[in-house]
């Protein structure tokens, strides 16, 4: 919740702040932090003889990301950037279903390649993106962590408010699905599948 309030000031300071013209084309290095507001992970879960299928809900965490972009004609961008999102799982239903608890948090992490487009509003600049890459998922059930690959994606939207000829705010927010989590042991298994509504704010800088 401290994460949640804090975000939302910065987000009404940089609202505040008189818009300067910049050049959409600008290459750039944004800097980015924020918080879950929703997400859930669907999980099947076999321990011995006791099983649980269903979802399970992402408690509020940490979302950071690092984004180097590309600007080009027409309002497009080309970006890199590098995700990290920590989150415990509430797996109450899962405890009651398996019998013990299962203490669950999950961290994950992505590299993407996003395509972003940037509208034209007064000196402000909305944009609408999506991204895919890879990553991994490591996730800690009653105490043991294991890790696994494979493919994230992400819708993102938001606008970004020019503070002076270099530095500007991103206020956006994104969905994002993160990579799958399937581990077998003998007869126990986890698969798991992540996704998370997350609200953040960036610093960036032009060159």
């Amino acid at each position: 919740m401290k994460t949640t309030l804090l975000l939302a000031a910065v987000a009404v300071s940089a609202l505040a702040t008189p818009a300067l013209a910049q050049d959409a084309s600008s290459n750039y290095l944004q800097f980015n932090l924020g918080a879950n507001v929703a997400g859930e992970v669907d999980l099947d879960v076999t321990v011995g003889p006791d099983t649980f299928s269903g979802e399970a809900d992402l408690e509020t965490g940490t979302f950071g990301s690092i984004t180097g972009g590309l600007g080009m004609e027409g309002g497009w961008a080309l970006e890199g950037e590098l995700l990290l999102l920590t989150s415990d799982i509430d797996t109450d239903a899962a405890d009651a279903a398996l019998g013990a608890p299962l203490d669950a948090h999950v961290e994950s992490y992505a590299a993407m390649v996003n395509g972003v487009y940037n509208f034209s509003a007064g000196g402000f600049r909305p944009y609408v993106g999506a991204g895919v890459g890879v990553g991994s998922s490591k996730y800690r059930f009653a105490g043991a962590s294991e890790d696994d690959m494979g493919v994230a994606w992400q819708v993102k939207a938001g606008v970004v408010i020019p503070s002076s000829e270099t530095l500007s705010w991103d206020v956006g927010y994104r969905f994002v699905s993160f990579p799958s989590f399937d581990i077998r042991e003998g007869a126990d298994s986890v698969d798991a599948d992540a996704s998370a509504h997350i609200f953040s704010v960036g610093a960036r800088v032009t060159f």
